[in-house]
């Protein structure tokens, strides 16, 4: 395989037809002012998922995670489906609310049904 190139041109997304490269997001870049670096590190934090963790589950070595999550290193999309379910979920929320896309889930949904559960048992608990 060759050499990666020491300087690399940012250019929009392409098809890639080889299998040996992998789409990625490349953390020096910032997608309409929305840094996925601290994102990714906001999401491994509320989750309560230790770093170490996310890095083993994404297939990484802890030192090469540091450098995705200081924005030195893209992380390849594949690599965010392997992480735990709830830091993927904070994730995929934020980065949607950042860029200010509507993200619903089969959870939310069932949370929103299950708080319409409890309000109509509530009132009728109230009006027997």
């Amino acid at each position: 395989m060759a050499p990666a190139p020491k300087h690399q041109l940012n250019l929009p997304p392409a098809l890639v037809s080889s299998h040996d490269v992998r789409p990625s997001i490349d953390c020096t870049d910032e997608v309409n002012s929305v840094a996925i670096p601290q994102l990714l590190r906001a999401a491994i934090e509320c989750s309560g998922v230790q770093h170490k963790e996310c890095a083993y589950a994404a297939g990484m070595q802890p030192d090469h995670w540091v450098r995705v999550l200081n924005g030195e290193r893209g992380i390849p999309l594949d690599r965010l489906g392997l992480l735990p379910l709830e830091t993927q979920r904070i994730f995929v929320a934020s980065w949607a609310r950042a860029l200010q896309l509507r993200v619903t889930s089969e959870d939310a949904t069932r949370q929103k049904a299950a708080a319409l559960v409890k309000a109509a048992a509530d009132y009728l608990s109230e009006t027997a």
